[in-house]
């Protein structure tokens, strides 16, 4: 695999996870911006795509005090 075909199914893939999660604006912003410093073609149209593609399956609101990323992993109580 070509190492840029691997470099952009790593933003595909990471964008995906975060759209299962319920998204985020920052997401789309610091995605873009890293992958434009990492040289990566990886843009807008791919993330509508893949949002367009993804269902959301679990909201994670990193500014609830009772969630945080540790409970992605946590086994059912």
């Amino acid at each position: 695999m070509r190492r840029a075909k691997y470099y952009t199914d790593i933003f595909q893939n990471a964008f995906a996870v975060d759209m299962a999660m319920g998204g985020s604006t920052n997401t789309v912003v610091h995605m873009l911006a890293i992958a434009h410093e990492a040289d990566v073609d990886f843009q807008l149209r791919e993330i509508n795509s893949i949002s367009d593609q993804v269902a959301h399956i679990a909201k994670i609101s990193p500014s609830l005090s009772t969630v945080h990323m540790e409970d992605v992993l946590a086994p059912e109580a």
